[in-house]
């Protein structure tokens, strides 16, 4: 039985460890930044493999402005975030580590009385016409920075027409004003209404980060990374 069973014990002892920890309320807190423009329930597949592992583990979310999110994670108050590739340098300056959360490639929103809006499919050049909301330079540097970029590396620059201070502006404008193109990802939570059109744009990726300090110490916080 011994011979039998000795591979068993480990997981045992440790189902009753977790028990004895849930039933005391000695749960390990792991606390995530998400973007308050990010779609709700795009985590979950992830999340829910991660739960069933470590139900001894409690995931709170921190919902905010993305520009809120490099700032809490360098003060410790999130163990992690989850931001856009367009974030990669300040993360590198902050001295964060990252890793690849989603590809996704970049998509362009428009309102559906837009000429272009009756195409099949779009592509960056055909945006050198039209007027670019964006992101304020004060409110999120990294996400002007990939338009101005992504728009010069197709031969024009982008004709700015309004800085907002989040994608939930943006989006409220174009639908109330019927002008203007966005710049996102596909998994802005605001961007699904009836009047809107999306495009995606083939050979770029607006995917998403997970990311992290190296020096912090929450023991589940590989365990979620993994």
């Amino acid at each position: 039985l011994y011979q039998e069973w000795c591979g068993l014990m480990p997981h045992m002892e440790s189902s009753v460890v977790k028990a004895n920890m849930m039933y005391e309320h000695h749960l390990q807190t792991l606390t995530i930044g998400v973007p308050d423009s990010m779609e709700n329930g795009s985590q979950i597949e992830y999340i829910n493999q991660f739960e069933k592992l470590h139900p001894e583990v409690r995931l709170v979310y921190h919902v905010v402005p993305s520009n809120q999110l490099l700032p809490r994670l360098e003060t410790g108050e999130l163990d992690a975030i989850v931001t856009g590739f367009y974030e990669r340098r300040s993360l590198e300056r902050l001295g964060a580590q990252y890793k690849v959360y989603v590809n996704l490639p970049e998509t362009v929103i428009m309102h559906h009385t837009n000429p272009l809006a009756q195409r099949e499919s779009i592509a960056m050049e055909d945006l050198k016409d039209e007027s670019f909301m964006v992101l304020s330079p004060t409110d999120n540097a990294s996400y002007f920075e990939r338009v101005y970029l992504l728009c010069t590396k197709h031969g024009f620059r982008p004709n700015i027409e309004l800085f907002m201070p989040t994608f939930r502006s943006m989006i409220v404008n174009l639908i109330q004003t019927k002008q203007g193109v966005i710049l996102t990802n596909p998994l802005n939570s605001d961007a699904h209404h009836p009047d809107l059109r999306h495009f995606e744009i083939t050979g770029t990726n607006a995917g998403m980060l997970v990311a992290w300090k190296p020096e912090n110490i929450n023991l589940y916080l590989p365990k979620l990374l993994e």
